[in-house]
């Protein structure tokens, strides 16, 4: 709703350039006869990561191999110029194959691949609070490392059970904690997690993005060594 045609057109080039298993197929973008836009997405039927996980007592070791499948389907979006922006359980689906499915790119960015810097491909701005980085809070331009912090949320719900945060604080005072960034690491949550865990997840969620990992070889490969995960 509100998004014009132009940037509906646009969303659909970029979805439709992106082929991997993981990430949902684009099926068609257009503009219905009420002139309301729309972007019809592949269909999963499938359980939240987070929820998949818990309902089937996944060992640390499979838990981390998912996640870095994820993490695979985000780097080759950005390597298609897309960041997401809305990283969350809800948009990660795991389907009757056990494999993840990457959905709802509605609020997809379209990199500058010269300048290094972002086009915005939707009109309005977009996130959901509790998995949104200091930066997208803050209304500056959201760029490849907010997506691994909203990952690394994602990974901390994964592991511990819940967010690393008090949901029910209001929105104001939430956004203010998430700015201040020095969340509670998943070693308090989860006592038995390896404590190199810890180290990894404060990397990947640092306040300051250029503090995050420099890339998702990096983050994958801390992730595979710290849970003996063999690559694939």
């Amino acid at each position: 709703v509100g998004l014009g045609l132009s940037i509906v057109e646009r969303i659909g080039r970029i979805l439709g350039a992106l082929n991997h298993p993981n990430i949902a197929h684009l099926l068609e973008a257009g503009q219905g006869q009420d002139g309301v836009p729309y972007l019809a997405m592949e269909f999963v039927d499938g359980e939240t990561i987070d929820r998949w996980c818990q309902a089937r007592s996944l060992v640390l070791r499979d838990r981390i191999a998912l996640f870095i499948k994820v993490c695979a389907a985000v780097e080759y979006a950005h390597s298609n110029l897309v960041i997401h922006r809305d990283l969350k359980p809800v948009n990660i689906l795991i389907g009757a194959s056990g494999e993840p499915k990457l959905l709802d790119f509605g609020i997809a960015k379209l990199l500058d691949a010269d300048a290094g810097k972002t086009r915005a491909a939707t009109a309005t701005r977009a996130m959901t609070l509790a998995y949104a980085s200091p930066e997208q809070i803050e209304g500056k331009p959201a760029s490849m490392r907010s997506d691994m912090y909203s990952l690394g949320i994602v990974l901390y719900k994964m592991l511990a059970g819940r967010l690393p945060f008090d949901l029910t604080l209001s929105p104001a005072a939430l956004s203010a904690r998430i700015i201040l960034g020095n969340l509670p690491a998943p070693g308090e949550a989860m006592p038995d997690l390896p404590p190199l865990f810890d180290v990894v997840f404060a990397r990947a969620t640092a306040r300051d993005p250029e503090l995050r990992y420099p890339s998702w070889e990096d983050f994958a490969a801390d992730l595979r060594t710290i849970a003996l995960v063999e690559p694939d």
